[in-house]
């Protein structure tokens, strides 16, 4: 894979939508979601985590 493709798929720029943005910096928009996880993990506690789901 080139360069190119993986910085794509490292900052998941392949799901932005250039016409999904607002204001003047163009930040893309967070759509409301209803979607509840079963389980959440604390961000510090991810990197030490047995669970990759």
């Amino acid at each position: 894979m080139a360069g190119k493709e993986l910085t794509y798929k490292k900052y998941n720029l392949d799901i932005y939508d250039p016409f999904d943005v607002t204001g003047p910096y163009q930040m893309p928009i967070i759509h409301r979601c209803d979607t509840v996880p079963d389980i959440l993990i604390g961000f510090n506690e991810a990197i030490s985590s047995k669970c990759y789901n």
